[in-house]
């Protein structure tokens, strides 16, 4: 409160700083270390399920652990592209269908704003961030449940929109 009793201007959180990911192999050392530190959620939206990331036997095993070990763990996806996907992350594809409880992948509308955009999403708390897949650079949030939160407000948008992807469901290896 002001000193005259009326309420001070609104104070917000800083933004939080992101932490700079460089390449393939560092996102997916990033989406790895966000996956064991998983307790509820961890949600995803990608182009096509990059198989030097989604397709990694590392990811896989912290995703099977973390969905197995948390009652009430869940993984849901959007893939702008599932048969590209199918293509090449089916390590990802096999988890999802053996753990169909637990895992969903829906196939967004076309949305010309959210298209180019990449992320990762664990707990409601933490980021990573692509804003155009073609670039090689992401950025990092370790704790910023405000960003997350927004980021999730747009997923959840999305996903109410989406298709579920029967490509992953209807394949059979």
């Amino acid at each position: 409160m002001s000193s005259g009793g009326e309420p001070g201007p609104p104070v917000h959180a800083p933004t939080p700083t992101p932490e700079s990911v460089l390449g393939h192999v560092e996102f997916a050392e990033r989406v790895i270390a966000m996956a064991r530190c998983a307790r509820q959620e961890v949600v995803i939206c990608s182009h096509d399920l990059d198989r030097r990331i989604y397709g990694d036997q590392t990811l896989i095993d912290a995703l099977r652990k973390f969905l197995l070990e948390h009652r009430r763990g869940r993984l849901r996806g959007l893939v702008s592209d599932p048969r590209a996907a199918m293509r090449g992350a089916h390590r990802m594809v096999e988890l999802s269908r053996v753990l169909s409880s637990r895992i969903e992948f829906r196939q967004p509308a076309f949305d010309a704003a959210n298209a180019a955009c990449d992320f990762v999403i664990v707990d409601q708390r933490s980021l990573l961030l692509t804003p155009d897949p073609g670039d090689l650079e992401a950025h990092y949030y370790a704790d910023a449940p405000g960003l997350a939160r927004e980021q999730l407000r747009d997923f959840e948008q999305r996903w109410q929109r989406a298709e579920p992807a029967r490509e992953f469901t209807d394949l059979r290896l």
